[in-house]
């Protein structure tokens, strides 16, 4: 009996470290239920302690489309730092009211205690017809516990129109300045006014058309409010806008925050708001003057600094593509005037950017388009007027570096990654229209490429990302289709939301770039071959050596 004893508490401790992080390139493990797909909307957060917080969408199985309770629901799975789960696969169920569709975005910030606080929408109210939903908010400790209501607290927003037979509350955004939670989101009305010759003519189709008793009017603001530490609210919620094309939040100094909102030129213009909902500033401050776009406006990446300034990244739409480009606001209100180029120039053909900052230095990787695709990055100072910082000796890499090239379906990068020693740059190099071979790239600070390696299987098939890093390992979280074979009637193979742990110090080929010097006296700061493309030190072919005393030499590695 003792044995037998034995044994099973074995089994129980092999099962209760089964899910903890184990590096690999290759192997993963299944989050949510088994089998199951749908799966969206990720966002992943880790702390400081190692503690990973990872919330998705997906549809309730076993329920159809057609149903009043279909929608897409709000899971929350919480990672202890040896990387066990404290519940089961499908996590807290955080929403169990059904959203519109799984485009559905919500907001996440980390309280100042490692708590986590979300704001998500439902249409709990109004289940059947749809038309309208609310915004609900929920805060979680670190131990999986429901802090607030755990069935939402509704963020309190009075209709315009009392006659409304549509009221939204759309996108909502949570951001945490010092200690204050700030919520804001975008309300939306529909609602039916007498027809008249002023906002009603014939289609040009029925020049004939009678006019009808009554047409149909929508209209939409932009509100903000600040969170109680208990949940409640500390001001009614204002009217801040009537924007809607871009409207952000970010943290600034002393517990302020900024929003940031599409001008009408369809750039981005920001305000100071202080703790009791005041503006701070006698007049918006412009960060961006060029349009981000027309009727959508390209969503900036901000990262916050230590002074309660921010650095923005965003591509300006320029085509089909554009460029990058990067600004600087600091919490009196000062920017670079205009953004600075990333790219080289202010027209260009770049796609999709990730970003990361390092105190003042912030590295972009993009797709770039020319006669073949290019995975591109460039590092920049934001001191000062703000400055790309690798030289351009031997080569113009004011535009960058490239690491990797593309004749047909191009790249994805996926996450930037900052090291004590450099960067690392994760990304998908598209063999097909919804496959890639996912490759993970070191560089250093001076942009030198020291490995790279490719994770995960061939043509590796792929419609979401969500990763976090602590520096040493990145956690990446994927949501792989179904599969199925070659008579479309049987899935095969593993799908559904899986998560990886992958080495990131871990060098598949350990050759340094400085392991053909022949002279001790200096030492080689970067290689390139006859394109002016940064290479590692066992790429074959002609390359150009610059050296650390300034000289430069052609090198012949076979």
């Amino acid at each position: 009996m003792k044995k037998f004893l034995t044994l099973v508490l074995a089994f129980v401790a092999c099962i209760g470290t089964m899910s903890a992080w184990t590096p690999s390139d290759t192997d993963y493990t299944i989050v949510d239920l088994d089998s199951t797909y749908n799966q969206s909307g990720m966002k992943t957060f880790i702390l400081d302690d190692g503690t990973i917080y990872h919330l998705w969408q997906r549809t309730p199985a076993g329920v159809m489309y057609n149903e009043p309770t279909f929608g897409y629901y709000l899971h929350l799975q919480i990672f202890d730092p040896a990387g066990n789960p404290k519940f089961d696969k499908e996590g807290i169920l955080v929403s169990n009211k059904p959203t519109q569709s799984s485009t559905t975005d919500y907001g996440v910030a980390i309280a100042s205690n490692g708590d986590i606080v979300m704001a998500y929408y439902d249409v709990r109210d109004d289940v059947t017809e749809r038309y309208s939903n609310h915004i609900y908010l929920y805060r979680y400790d670190k131990n999986g516990n429901s802090v607030w209501n755990a069935d939402g607290i509704q963020f309190p927003v009075e209709k315009v129109n009392d006659n409304a037979f549509r009221s939204y509350e759309l996108a909502p955004q949570l951001t945490i300045s010092d200690d204050n939670i700030y919520l804001s989101c975008v309300h939306s009305e529909g609602y039916s006014v007498k027809a008249d010759s002023t906002n009603w003519e014939p289609s040009w189709w029925d020049p004939d058309e009678e006019m009808p008793d009554s047409i149909q009017v929508y209209y939409y603001d932009y509100r903000y409010i600040r969170v109680n530490a208990d949940g409640t609210f500390a001001w009614d919620a204002p009217i801040i806008t009537q924007s809607g094309a871009l409207d952000m939040l970010a943290p600034c100094a002393n517990g302020d925050v900024y929003f940031l909102y599409s001008n009408e030129n369809n750039g981005v213009d920001a305000q100071r708001i202080n703790i009791d909902g005041k503006n701070v500033w006698d007049q918006p401050v412009t960060v961006e003057s060029e349009a981000l776009g027309s009727s959508y406006v390209t969503t900036p990446t901000v990262f916050t600094g230590n002074e309660g300034d921010i650095t923005l990244v965003y591509r300006v739409p320029y085509g089909w593509y554009g460029y990058a480009a990067f600004n600087h606001l600091d919490a009196n209100g000062n920017t670079y005037g205009t953004g600075l180029s990333l790219t080289g120039g202010t027209d260009g053909n770049c796609g999709t950017y990730q970003a990361a900052m390092s105190e003042d230095s912030l590295l972009v990787a993009w797709e770039y388009r020319s006669s073949e695709y290019n995975l591109y990055a460039n590092l920049a100072s934001i001191e000062g007027s703000g400055s790309l910082i690798w030289p351009e000796w031997p080569f113009d890499h004011s535009k960058g570096v490239s690491y990797d090239t593309n004749t047909e379906w191009g790249f994805k990068p996926v996450k930037v990654i900052h090291q004590s020693d450099g960067w690392v740059i994760l990304y998908g190099n598209v063999q097909s229209w919804n496959g890639a071979n996912f490759m993970v790239l070191k560089i250093d600070n001076y942009g030198n490429q020291l490995w790279s390696k490719q994770i995960c299987n061939e043509n590796f098939k792929c419609s979401g990302y969500s990763v976090v890093s602590d520096g040493k390992y990145a956690y990446i979280f994927l949501i792989v289709p179904q599969e199925y074979d070659s008579d479309w009637n049987k899935i095969v193979g593993d799908g559904g939301m899986r998560v990886m742990c992958v080495d990131l110090t871990e060098l598949d080929n350990p050759s340094g770039v400085n392991e053909l010097n022949e002279d001790t006296d200096k030492t080689i700061i970067c290689r390139y071959d006859l394109t002016g493309r940064v290479v590692t030190a066992d790429t074959k072919g002609i390359q150009i050596v610059k050296y650390s005393d300034g000289s430069a030499r052609k090198m012949l590695v076979k």
